[in-house]
């Protein structure tokens, strides 16, 4: 089998746990062995990096915490890591498409102003708190995308991020939310009435 001149015995039965670019991966005795030639039965993309490491790949896409290994989730009150097939490349012909479908929805309106990057800021800023089925939908669309953080330049450059919230859902808000969006991209959470424009034309 392929994993022989890779330093690993080959597998006594055809039960995949992992897969990479070198081909399908079992775990015998305690130590990983090949299994077959090299070309994979498995899709890549059905694999994710935490099987190495002893936790199983999850169900969904949630990401709970990041770190130097890849994206991990919470199930069943286990750690488990995110598979490959729920990371979203953005190339350039995405990118273009994702900042036009919005144009051609907003297209009739009269003195519209449109930014693709306050579009992808505010869907960054929600997928902060979003869970299940709402984190799932967010992330179809702007996946791990990573944005920049940038700063106000005195007489060049004015940048603000808000997040208004109705006045009679803020006390349901977890805090920890309204932390990671200042911390993380410098935003003014306020709570509002809803009544008139005035706080966000301040």
């Amino acid at each position: 089998c392929f994993s022989i001149e890779l330093g690993y015995p080959c597998c006594t039965d055809n039960k995949v746990i992992y897969t990479d670019e070198r081909g399908d991966w079992g775990k015998e005795n305690h130590q990983w062995c090949g299994i077959g030639n090299g070309i994979s039965k498995k899709e890549p993309e059905d694999s994710c990096f935490s099987i190495v490491q002893g936790y199983p790949c999850c169900e969904t896409c949630h990401i709970d915490y990041t770190d130097e290994s890849g994206d991990w989730g919470v199930e069943d009150d286990k750690w488990c890591g995110i598979k490959d097939s729920c990371k979203v490349v953005v190339n350039n012909a995405e990118d273009f498409n994702f900042n036009f479908s919005f144009l051609k929805l907003e297209n009739f309106k009269k003195n519209m102003l449109y930014s693709p990057f306050s579009i992808k800021y505010a869907l960054k800023m929600l997928q902060e708190g979003a869970a299940n089925d709402t984190f799932d939908e967010i992330n179809k669309l702007i996946g791990n995308t990573k944005l920049s953080k940038h700063i106000s330049i005195d007489e060049v450059l004015s940048l603000a991020n808000g997040l208004f919230i109705r006045d009679t859902f803020y006390k349901y808000i977890n805090t920890n939310y309204i932390n990671t969006l200042k911390e993380n991209y410098d935003a003014e959470v306020v709570k509002d009435e809803f009544k008139s424009a005035a706080n966000a034309n301040k």
